[in-house]
């Protein structure tokens, strides 16, 4: 009986190793992405067109960003935590209708 019990012991802790290894490489790496300039902010509008592209995004600005004479639409969709660390973004103003 302690044999049998050494056994199912050894095959629990077996199966929770495993079962927590398979686990952790499927956990998603959070992503950070530093916005310095208008082209960074465009360029993130433009990817953000796609839903899933900012899950699990964490955005962060690392300076003033001036929108002046620049064409901005604004970000479609955006499912990330945007971080303005400080910063501010201007210039610009939203006409298109969206929710």
């Amino acid at each position: 009986m302690k044999l049998f019990k050494r056994i199912i012991s050894a095959f629990a802790a077996a199966a929770i190793a495993v079962t927590s290894v398979s686990f952790a490489g499927f956990a998603e790496t959070p992503k950070t992405l530093i916005i310095s300039d208008a082209d960074d902010l465009v360029r993130l509008a433009e990817d953000c067109r796609v839903d899933s592209y900012s899950y699990g995004l964490t955005v962060r600005l690392s300076d003033n960003i001036d929108l002046t004479d620049i064409e901005f639409n604004g970000i479609p969709t955006f499912g990330g935590v945007f971080n303005g660390a400080g910063y501010t973004i201007s210039g610009f103003h939203l006409t298109n209708n969206g929710s």
